[in-house]
């Protein structure tokens, strides 16, 4: 199965975008998908705030995981994982003008009433794929440009 299929079938199952996309790299990243599952819960709803997609998130969290070189705690070992970030943050606002969850979906999914406009509106999933697509083909852009000096342990 795709990625793409992968990340949509889980989000369909009830998968917030966070846990759909970090979960369908789980292996890639060297991350069972059960800590996939927990580490990108709170990242759902635009952090529980409608602020930063869930699909953003989990992009940076997978390109962290994927990238970072060990041990990861100077600013040098982790600018080429800020860089992917940053291309990453230009395609994204390119294609879509923002970052921010209800801003991408027209509504805020934390209050009762954007969530259940959210979850009864077919718009939603639909457009929720359309990101999880254009992550998935942007992570396929990113293997090609991996930095030669980033190594991560788990690789």
């Amino acid at each position: 199965m795709s990625k793409s299929s992968e990340a949509s079938e889980n989000f369909l199952k009830g998968y917030a975008c966070s846990q759909a996309v970090l979960s369908s790299f789980a292996n890639d990243i060297s991350i069972d998908e059960l800590t996939a599952l927990k580490i990108s819960s709170a990242f759902a709803g635009g952090m529980r705030k409608g602020e930063t997609c869930g699909v953003v998130t989990a992009a940076l969290m997978t390109l962290g995981l994927k990238y970072s070189s060990d041990p990861c705690t100077t600013l040098e070992e982790r600018k080429p994982v800020y860089k992917l970030a940053e291309e990453f943050y230009s395609r994204f606002l390119k294609r879509h003008k923002s970052l921010i969850c209800q801003e991408l979906l027209g509504v805020n999914p934390t209050t009762p009433e954007g969530n259940a406009i959210a979850v009864a509106t077919i718009y939603t999933v639909r457009y929720a794929q359309f990101l999880l697509k254009m992550l998935l083909r942007f992570w396929k852009k990113c293997c090609l440009l991996k930095p030669e000096s980033t190594t991560h342990s788990g690789n």
